[in-house]
């Protein structure tokens, strides 16, 4: 139970888990003794009022909440009952954070409820392109084929792009990991939004041209060298956030 002037972090997102709570004291009368008590729960808050006094007399939510649709039940102003005030959580990606004011006649009280964005859950593990290129076998079900930039492989192809040295040709170094990192992603291995947005800027980068064997096209390796190593990162099971490296 949380009371007048204090606070306490439960837990730290509300789907389906308790929210955090802070209290703080009110607007009327401050000094004045404790007068309520707080539990959290899941994605619930009660606030109970100490059987003396004139009880709860209001129970409202201060300014707009964020992420978050708000119930706050009816109830007989000035009862001594338990109020649990409910709330919905639109978009479990983004965190919620309102405000209640809960009062008597002469205290009150503000519950600050929030609740931070849950950690993406890791699936999968990520293998190199040195292991996609050794096991051709072994490449996800299905994948026949793969775009890099906007010109499409076949998986024959693709291998001949893997088995070629870089020889100082950034666009070979990059497709060597693109293709790595575009395979693991079709094994099921979870992506953190820092190796998206460097397979969309390697597609972008790459555009129309055809990576040797295939075809003649270059880039300088000073062009490609971030997004490789962001890639490469990714395809060793380093990137933070992301999953491990397979075991074999």
């Amino acid at each position: 139970m949380l009371t007048l002037f204090s606070g306490q972090t439960l837990a730290t997102n509300c789907t389906p888990s308790t929210p955090s709570t802070t209290v703080t004291e009110g607007d009327l009368f401050p000094g004045g003794i404790v007068s309520f008590g707080v539990n959290a729960g899941p994605s619930s808050v009660t606030v109970d009022h100490v059987n003396a006094g004139t009880g709860l007399q209001s129970l409202t939510v201060v300014g707009t909440p964020t992420n978050a649709i708000v119930n706050i039940p009816a109830f007989t102003p000035g009862t001594y009952n338990p109020v649990t005030v409910t709330f919905a959580v639109p978009n479990t990606s983004q965190a919620v954070d309102f405000t209640l004011r809960a009062a008597s006649t002469y205290h009150a009280i503000f519950i600050r409820v929030r609740c931070s964005v849950p950690p993406p859950q890791v699936q999968g593990c990520t293998r190199t392109q040195g292991f996609y290129k050794n096991n051709p076998e072994r490449w996800p079900a299905g994948v026949q084929s793969l775009t890099l930039g906007t010109v499409t492989y076949t998986k024959a192809q693709l291998l001949m792009i893997l088995g070629l040295p870089v020889q100082g040709n950034g666009l070979i170094s990059l497709a060597h990991q693109l293709i790595a990192a575009k395979l693991n992603v079709a094994a099921g291995a979870s992506v953190p939004v820092s190796v998206q947005n460097a397979i969309a800027a390697a597609d972008a980068l790459i555009m129309g041209r055809v990576v040797p064997p295939v075809g003649g096209g270059s880039l300088s390796t000073s062009s490609t060298s971030s997004l490789t190593s962001t890639l490469d990162t990714y395809n060793n099971g380093n990137t933070p956030g992301g999953p491990p490296h397979c075991d074999d």
